[in-house]
């Protein structure tokens, strides 16, 4: 593991951002400070690749991890948005606590964004993943936007982000409230 000072820890506490350092010429994890990670436990992915912690994504072209590496050490900085619909007001899914499905009787949805930051310090050799995580209520949703993206997802990707098994009763609840022209 990657000797980090102290002060990391320090700083780590003051942002709102869960931090991920990744060391290139390793080709590992090797520090986080991660409060409210998504569907991954931060332990069981310290000391692994990026190819190793990203292997369970479906549309994550892992073929091409080694020149995205290299980008993300000497390019950027970069920034990503990551979404999933979630159905309880909390940021926090890691995989030990239950994640809610959707309940037709009792509609709860949120849409969970997760901003990601990357930046690379090729002189180190580490790359800093920056993570923070946003809510947005139902109300203030795209309707139109939010249920054409649910359509157009595989079965692999509605499995990642938990929604196999609610997909039929959440789409036909959306197409309800935007028949209704609630929103």
């Amino acid at each position: 593991m990657l000797n980090l000072p102290n002060n990391l820890d320090a700083l780590a506490m003051r942002v709102q951002e869960d931090i991920v350092v990744f060391q290139a010429n390793t080709d590992r994890l090797c520090y986080f400070h991660v409060c409210l990670p998504s569907a991954w436990d931060p332990l069981e992915k310290l000391n692994k690749s990026f190819k190793e912690i990203h292997d369970n994504i479906p549309g994550m072209h892992l073929d091409k991890v080694d020149s995205l590496k290299r980008a993300m050490l000497n390019n950027g900085p970069f920034q990503r948005f990551v979404w999933s619909v979630i159905f309880e007001n909390r940021l926090n899914f890691h995989p030990s606590v239950p994640k809610k499905q959707f309940d037709i009787d009792n509609p709860i949805i949120f849409v969970k964004v997760e901003r990601q930051i990357t930046k690379g310090f090729p002189d180190k050799g580490l790359v800093l993943f920056l993570i923070r995580q946003h809510l947005i209520p139902f109300e203030d949703i795209k309707l139109p936007n939010l249920l054409k993206s649910l359509e157009n997802m595989t079965p692999e990707q509605l499995s990642y982000k938990g929604l196999d098994t609610s997909i039929d009763n959440l789409l036909s609840y959306l197409k309800l409230k935007l028949d209704e022209g609630d929103l």
